[in-house]
This record gives C-alpha cells, structure tokens and sequence, in this order.
C-alpha cells in the first residue's frame, strides 16, 4: 500500500508527524500528495527557534496556544538554531514580496491558507507593508519586532486602508512595531478574545554621536539645544541613558474602542529607574551614580510624556473590554542598562522598588477603573509583575505601598489576585533600544541561566 491509497483521515495523520523540510519533497511528488500536504505546511507558521515560547512566554496564566502545541514536528539540531531560523524566515518573506509582484493572485491563495503566524519582523523589513493584509484567514497573530536599524531610512507612517482581519482571536504584539500597523491590526479588534501587548517606541539616544538618528516626531521637538538641534523630548546632556519607552496612541482614531468578546488582556511595558525616588518622573537626561548600600548604582532618564501616552491608550482597552474580561495582567519592567547584569540579578534589581514608586501611575489608572462597581463584571484574576506590594512574612500586600492597596481593592471586589516578581528591561544605552525579540530568542537576560531566571521571574510575593 502507497501513501496514495491511503485514506484521507490516515494520511492526515502520517502527514503530521513530518516534518517541514520531509512535508516539502512530498508535496513535489504528486498533486494528490501536494493537496494533503500543503494544508500542514502553510496553516501554522513560526519563524524561530524551537524553545522561543518555552522561554519568552508567561507561565501563569496559561498560553492561548500551549508551547508544546508549536512545534509538533520534529527538528533536526542543526537546523534549529538562530541563523537558520532567520534564513527561512527571510526567505519566506523574500518569496511573497516576489509574489506580490508577479502573481498577487496566486499570492492571495496561498495566504489565505494560513491561520497561525507567529515571526519576527524588522520594522522596516517586508511584513510591515501591504502583504500582511493577505492574511485575511488569521485567527492568531503574533509580531515581535525588533530594533530599527539606523542605517534604514525612516519609513513615513500613513494611516492604512487595508481590510481588517476578521476571524482574529488572539493577538500579541512585542517591541518595535511601527504604529500605524498596530492600529490597522486593532481594527480587527471586535473578534479578539485575547490580546497582548508589549510595544516599543522608536528609540532615543542622545549620546555618542546618535544625534539625529531619526528625525523627531511633533511632540518630540518641543524645544531646542543651544546649538539649534531638536531637544527628544527634553533630553538634556551628552550621556543621556533613556530607557526605551513604552508606545501610546497605537489604537484608531476617533471611534469608541469596542472589544466585546475580549477574555484575556496582557500589558507590559518599560517602567522607571527604581534608583529615582519617584517624587516627579524626571525626563532629564545624563546619567548620574547613586550610592545604594555602600555601592555605586547608575541612573537613567525616563520620558513621562510616553508613559502617559501609553496609560491613555490601555485605559481605552480596558474599558473597551469592561463587560467581557476575565484575566488581566500587567508587567511593568524596570529599565536596566545592560552592564547592570554584572552587579545584581533582576530579583535585586526589582526589589529596589520595595517603595512602589516605580509603579504608582499604573496602580492609579487601574485602581480607579476597578473599584467602580458597575464595571469589569466579569473579572476573574489579575497577575501583577514586577510590582513592589509590600510583602509580609505571610505573603499579604501591605496598604503602604501603591501595589498592596490595588490587590486589597481587589480583594474588596471578589478578584483573585497574584503579585509576582518579574523581571527587568535590559537596553543598550549606546543606541537607546530594547531588544525583545530575535530570531532565535531564548532568555529574557542573555547573562543568566535561562532556567533560574524564569523560576525567579515568577515567584509569588503575595496573593488575595
């Protein structure tokens, strides 16, 4: 018996224990062959090393699509590994921008047959333009993007007329995406059940030369130096170290955000220097030391003005979200440059914030939402990260810190809550950027054990 003889059911079945490289030979040896295995190649695309979600993701709450689920076909060793993870991934792109220009016909067949896409994206690469809207069959989609790359020119961001996807379920949207793709993405938003969002804005790096790296944005040149050139948003001094900042206004303009059937909302961004004490979230720039505990700390700038921007758009999906949503998380990931990993480990680094300081602003938008009794009827659980709640011995937030009253306000409502100890946003201040996304990603912090880090990253402080 040939595998032409087969019923369909079995066949589909051998087909699913290929994998991608054996799914190809056999699609080229007959038509009947192709029509069964083109499905298997082309419904579930990933573009990275084979652990990327055992690492980057949260344990709790559980994924949307479970990591073992990724990559149920075999991978051989040698081909799973950063280099070749971007080399197909590249290759693939390189074939629909072909594509689109010879055939968009036959490039509309082949996207549609995809459901699931997951990849890295450079902001100025071939995703981010009108192939994606191709993909009119996605029900998940996952973009990780990463830094800009200074030697691009800037790609002017138009708004985008495209289609909206309109059988989208769960999106999760990382690093440096540029804004008016999220934004067509969010159209899609009356479908989503679940949505993760940890975007970058384009970096800012006054120093060493980086001036005029990108030309400033209207709300970033609001002033000027003494030699005429624009300010970055009242960066002052030669050695500024900005922590990357959060991205706002990423959501469409205008109309009244609606997210009916959202279940599942993760938010996370950059936070402060826990160094600062917090009295007036400082935006100046150079970078001063702080003697802590007799040593030594460095201290960064951190723009307000983003921070704002960004809470203004998450208030606008929580409330978009107020009737059906039943899971929140917020991770807030205190800025650290990069030689802070030769001193301290992120659990030392994120209990500088015993104060809460860090993540007062955060604490007073969601406060005020939840304690409204008229909204979130649904609400179930909120997972705080990298919030300082005042841990006691017996693991009960404390009213002294902003972290302990939002779980005790919590408590009041009948929501289960989880303070958890999260991790640190490691950025390279030579060039103001994050990199939360690679082609073969496997550590939140590339100096330290992988396993340790994801045990301490999700060690409980405290829950109601």
């Amino acid at each position: 018996m040939s595998l032409t003889t087969l019923p369909n059911e079995v066949l589909s079945r051998v087909l699913k224990t290929l994998c991608d490289s054996d799914l190809c030979r056999l699609s080229l040896t007959c038509r009947h062959l192709m029509s069964a295995a083109e499905p298997e190649l082309w419904s579930f695309l990933e573009f990275h090393k084979s652990d990327y979600h055992h690492t980057w993701d949260l344990d709790v709450p559980p994924h949307f699509i479970p990591p073992t689920k990724r990559h149920p076909k075999p991978i051989m060793a040698s081909t799973d590994n950063s280099y070749q993870c971007q080399l197909r991934g590249e290759k693939f792109f390189k074939m629909l921008r072909e594509s689109y220009s010879n055939n968009p016909a036959r490039l509309q067949v082949a996207c549609y047959r995809v459901t699931h896409l997951c990849t890295v994206v450079n902001p100025e690469g071939p995703l981010c333009g009108i192939i994606l809207s191709f993909f009119q069959n996605l029900e998940t989609l996952e973009l990780h993007g990463t830094d800009p790359n200074a030697d691009f020119e800037e790609i002017p961001e138009h708004d985008i007329t495209w289609p909206s996807l309109p059988r989208l379920r769960f999106a999760k949207l990382f690093g440096h995406i540029p804004r008016n793709i999220v934004k067509w993405i969010m159209k899609s938003s009356s479908t989503l059940e679940r949505l993760e969002i940890g975007l970058l804005d384009r970096p800012i790096c006054p120093g060493e030369g980086e001036w005029g790296r990108y030309d400033p944005l209207p709300e970033e040149a609001i002033g000027t130096m003494w030699n005429g050139t624009a300010d970055y948003g009242s960066l002052n001094g030669d050695e500024g170290m900005l922590i990357p900042r959060p991205m706002g206004g990423f959501l469409p303009d205008g109309v009244e955000l609606d997210l009916p059937k959202l279940k599942h909302l993760y938010l996370c961004s950059p936070a402060r220097d826990p160094h600062n004490n917090g009295d007036t979230g400082s935006e100046d720039g150079g970078f001063e030391e702080d003697e802590l505990n007799g040593e030594y700390q460095m201290k960064y700038s951190w723009s307000t003005r983003a921070e704002e921007a960004t809470f203004t758009a998450w208030r606008r999906l929580l409330l978009g979200s107020r009737e059906s949503l039943e899971v929140l998380v917020l991770d807030q990931q205190t800025g650290a440059e990069y030689t802070e990993g030769d001193a301290m480990g992120p659990e030392d680094y994120v209990k500088l914030n015993r104060a809460g300081h860090v993540n007062h602003a955060l604490v007073a938008l969601v406060q005020d939402l939840i304690t409204d009794r008229n909204l979130f009827p649904a609400l179930k659980w909120v997972y705080l990260y990298g919030f300082a709640v005042g841990v006691r011995p017996e693991t009960r937030p404390d009213l002294k810190v902003p972290g302990g009253r939002l779980m005790l306000a919590l408590r009041e409502r009948g929501v289960q809550c989880e303070a958890r100890l999260g991790g640190w946003c490691y950025f390279d201040y030579a060039g103001g950027s994050a990199n939360w996304a690679a082609w073969g990603y496997t550590s939140r912090d590339p100096a330290h054990d992988d396993d340790q880090e994801e045990d301490n990253f999700n060690t409980v402080l405290a829950r109601v």
